[in-house]
């Protein structure tokens, strides 16, 4: 795909592993904006801009996952480890 190719939502959906309708509600909320829109009303999307936000999801998601080992290795037992030896 060039850079310049436009998506229908269905496409979009595949490539962000989500269904077409909450492809249209990132339109709507502003997260992902139409290129183009078809005489039908179809929103086309560049691919450019699906691969930008397909990148900041894996950000996102490597962050949170990031974050979920941190807690699990500090634990909530006082910033020790959830197997830190205990001298009790």
């Amino acid at each position: 795909m060039t850079p310049t190719t436009l998506l229908e939502p269905i496409d979009v959906a595949r490539r962000l592993g989500v269904g077409p309708a909450r492809v249209r509600g990132m339109a709507r909320d502003g997260l992902l904006t139409p290129t183009a829109v078809t005489p039908r009303g179809v929103r086309l999307f560049a691919h450019r801009d699906v691969e930008r936000l397909l990148e900041r999801r894996r950000a996102v998601r490597r962050k949170r996952t990031n974050t979920a080992i941190s807690r699990k290795w500090v634990g909530a037992r006082g910033g020790q480890p959830d197997n830190a030896w205990d001298p009790r």
